[in-house]
Formats: C-alpha cells, structure tokens, sequence
C-alpha cells in the first residue's frame, strides 16, 4: 500500500524551493555542497581499499548512496536547503525557551549542513532544561526524520508526545509510528491525536481532517479495513466542504480511499476515484511531482489486478522516473514502486527481469525501514512467490519463514497480511511434496 498522509503528500510537506544555486539560505553554497559530497565519496573509497570484509557491504552502499547524490547534485542541493531550512524555522520557534548558547550553536551546525552535531546540542538541551525537553526531542525527531530513519524519529516523536500531548507532538508520532511498521502503538496514539485535534482547533478543522486521514491509514495497515473506510469517508466529507473537490487535500482523501478498495478487490469503486484524484494532482502540482508519481504507480497497481499489464507498465516506470528525480532512489517509497514493477514481471512469467529488481528493494528495506518491518516482511513474500513460482523451493523456503516471522512479531495473529504469506508457505510445501 502507498497511502498518503497529509505530510507525503504535500500539505505538511517541504514546497518546491526551484533553483536556488547561489541562494545561501543555510550558509551553504552549491559549489560548498558538491564540493562536501565529493569529499565524502573520496574518504569512503579511501577506507573501503583497507577495511574488514565485514564493513565492505555497507561502505559500498554508502558509496553507491553518494554517487547518486553527485549524479543528482542540483536536486540534491535543493532538497538539503529545504530540510535545513525547514528544522531552522522550527529551531527559531525554539528560542523563547531554550538556552540561547546551545541554541546558537545547534542553528550555526545546521548552517553548516551538520545534522548530526545540531542532534548532539538538542540532546544537551533535552538533558539539562525541563522546560524545553518536549520540544528539544520532537526537534531531534525532525532530524530523524531528514535522514529517513524512521524508527529513530517514531521513538524520539513517541517521547515528545508523552512529555507534551499536543496535536503537533501527536501527529508526528502516529505519523512515524506507522511509517515504522508500529501499527498498535499508532492506532492507540492516533484515539490522543483525534482528541487534541477537536480540542485545539475544532471538528471541522483540517488539523482534524489530517488526524482522521492518518487514523485511517494505521487501521488499514493493521487490517481493520471497515473503520479505516469509515475514516477516510469521514473525511473526505469535512474536506468536500472544508475546500472543495478540486484541491490537492481532496485528492489525497480519494486516493487512499482508492486504495483501500482496490486491497479489497473491489476494483469498480477505486478506478473511477483513482482517476479523479489523478486529475486534481496533475492539475496543482503537475506531472512530474511526487504526489502524482504515488497516484500513478496506485493506479498502475489496479490495471495490474484488472491484467491491464501494457498500462500498468507504463505507468510504473512513469512514476519510478518521476520519484528518481523528486525523492531518490534509496527512498523506501522509490523501493515500493520499484517492487511493484517487479511484482508486474513475475505475473507476466519474466522472471530474468523481476529478479533483480526485487534484489535492488531488499537493499533499499534493509537500509532504511530494517527487517524487522512488516514492509520488508510483504516484499519477502513476493520475492519467495518469484522462486515458488519458478520451481526454485530451496531459495523460496527461508524467504517465506523469516516474512512469516516478521508478521507474527509486528502484525495481529489474524492479520490478511499474515495469512496470505502462511498460505502461500503452506502452497509451496504442497507442491515440493508432491513433486
């Protein structure tokens, strides 16, 4: 499933900066970053040539992860500038409680592009004033959640909540919390985040239109299909007269109410909604934004359960072309996509061309989500589905167990998710037996 919250999408999200070469909002010229990144390629091929053979794997996806950003440097740039700007605005916001030195000193690290430094001062912060730590951690789970190390900023965001329960706090934890594969703890902090949404702003509000949305989204992944429906219809009703059926907002409603059907099989509902929320996001962002790339591959995933493969193939690899430019290629919601088209090849019987796709999400799962999440636990049993296919039992086996016990460890024991990877564990015995 590639739901959308309202942050993905757009509404919370960072805008489109444009070309901001020579634009030194963070003190960071264009030729100053280039310059950064190619030195840090260099020092990681310098350190690769003598390390242990056990450091060689991730050393070299760091390399091939830095070569990319080279390959891609102006977006690269562009899109650090926004990051930075944007935990700055949040560090400002900071100031009327927080040490001015620490404080100081965390904006001069930002200015320097140093994440990892401003973390280490927000910690100081965190430790040593009362007062601010709610907010020192929800800014340290900001950080995070720059790096994509979503389990970080689920935990970080979870301890800001419970320090401070307000709807910002809240948000970000039910947010991260499902993007972590956290389910339970996002479905019991999202019942907090519906409160604080009417309590703060109101019933009709689009803070509390974004919690339902996002409530939504934490059922459907646990399964409970017919309270996510109800969310995502309740919502889309406050958003039809909140701002009308032609905004970006209303299209993220149809969209995973969409995919909602389309999990459900019930395919004659989610096309016509699909293509509706298409329409909306091409004519307010544009073709080649991010929020039209998730629309697109979503609908390419019904065009592939309605045989449509010509189409559904032209579309996956719109979206991955799309998503190479806007979030990367060692993005998890780049991998989903890319295991989509995989998941198109191994229908289709071309197995030489699904294989290596498929190898390519592991390593992106394994760097960004982990094997713990029931994601990678999803992408497993696809990829032991291309063996079990393929008569290849002996590669599809561990595959199909370590999917198996991903689910029982993240997943309710009834989950549909669970039951499909243990039936078709139960399939493959069946036919290696009889074979």
């Amino acid at each position: 499933m590639i739901g959308k919250t309202d942050i993905d999408a757009t509404e919370g999200g960072v805008a489109n900066t444009g070309t901001v070469k020579g634009n030194v909002i963070t003190g960071i010229t264009f030729e100053q970053h280039r310059a950064a990144v190619k030195e840090d390629l260099a020092d990681l091929c310098k350190t690769l040539e003598t390390a242990h053979a056990s450091e060689r794997d991730l050393l070299s996806k760091k390399i091939a992860e830095l070569e990319r950003k080279l390959t891609n440097i102006e977006q690269d740039y562009e899109q650090t500038l926004a990051e930075l700007a944007k935990l700055k605005d949040e560090l400002k916001q900071f100031s009327n409680t927080a040490p001015i030195d620490q404080l100081a000193a965390a904006m001069s690290a930002l200015d320097s592009g140093d994440r990892t430094k401003a973390d280490e001062l927000l910690q100081q912060i965190e430790q040593s004033n009362i007062e601010s730590a709610a907010h020192a951690i929800y800014l340290r789970g900001n950080i995070a959640a720059a790096e994509i190390c979503w389990a970080d900023a689920a935990t970080l965001y979870s301890k800001a909540a419970l320090l401070d329960p307000t709807y910002k706090h809240l948000l970000a934890a039910h947010d991260f919390l499902e993007l972590a594969g956290q389910y339970q703890a996002s479905i019991s902090i999202g019942k907090q985040l519906l409160a604080a949404a009417m309590n703060e702003f109101g019933e009709n509000s689009r803070e509390h239109v974004v919690a339902i949305n996002n409530h939504g989204l934490a059922l459907q992944s646990q399964g409970s299909y017919q309270q996510a429906e109800h969310c995502y219809k309740q919502a889309l009703e406050i958003d039809r007269e909140r701002v009308g059926t032609k905004h970006p907002h209303f299209a993220i409603r149809l969209n995973n109410l969409a995919e909602l059907y389309r999990g459900q099989g019930k395919y004659s509902s989610a096309e016509p909604l699909y293509l509706q929320a298409l329409e909306i996001e091409i004519a307010t962002h544009g073709l080649e934004s991010h929020s039209c790339a998730i629309s697109l591959s979503n609908l390419a995933s019904l065009y592939v359960e309605l045989n449509n493969f010509e189409t559904a193939e032209r579309l996956y690899k719109k979206s991955l072309e799309i998503g190479k430019v806007t979030i990367g290629a060692s993005h998890p919601s780049y991998a989903i996509r890319l295991s989509s088209l995989a998941e198109l090849y191994r229908r289709q019987g071309n197995y030489e061309s699904a294989e290596p796709l498929y190898e390519k999400v592991a390593e992106i799962y394994k760097d960004t989500i982990g094997v713990e999440h029931p994601v990678y636990a999803e992408h497993l049993n696809k990829f032991a589905l291309l063996y079990h296919v393929n008569g290849n039992y002996t590669a599809a086996q561990p595959l199909y167990k370590q999917a198996i016990e991903i689910c029982e460890n993240t997943l309710p024991s009834d989950h549909p998710q669970t039951k499909t990877i243990k039936a078709n564990f139960a399939a493959m015995q069946a036919a290696r037996d009889k074979g």
